[in-house]
């Protein structure tokens, strides 16, 4: 009786594998599924629709000569410039400013100098000589 079970067993494991071989193996295509169409000319046309952040391949960092807040651009995102081409001024109140409150300081120093070396006024001397003679009175 083991014996045919075992039997059944065998017949019914080899029937399913016969079974799938022939539906799914012995039939079925192999490859890659290919669609033929026919070649015609014409223009491509490439366009991407996307957003997000572009970079630049190379950035470059300017340097004034002088200090001040850069106003009046003249630059549009994505213009090209020249070399030595103004791309904005300075603004030069405050140095402009400096160099008044240092030009009246120098001159300030030049009257100051000119009137030591012109000694004192006659009426210092006038004044010095006064109090010269009252104290050599008293004296």
């Amino acid at each position: 009786m083991k014996k045919r079970w075992w039997a059944l067993l065998i017949v019914g494991i080899a029937g399913a594998g016969f079974y799938g071989y022939t539906s799914f193996g012995a039939n079925a295509p192999t490859g890659v599924a290919v669609t033929v169409g026919k070649v015609t000319q014409s223009n491509l046309e490439s366009k991407v629709l996307t957003s997000g952040e572009v970079k630049v391949q190379q950035e470059i960092t300017l340097y004034a000569k002088g200090a001040g807040s850069l106003h009046d651009f003249t630059l549009k995102v994505g213009d090209s410039i020249q070399a030595g081409q103004v791309i904005g001024k300075i603004d030069t109140a405050d140095v402009l400013s400096k160099i008044r409150q240092t030009d009246a300081q120098i001159l300030e120093q030049q009257a100051n100098r000119a009137k030591e070396t012109a000694g004192p006024e006659p009426e210092e001397i006038a004044k010095l000589t006064a109090i010269l003679a009252q104290r050599q009175k008293d004296a």
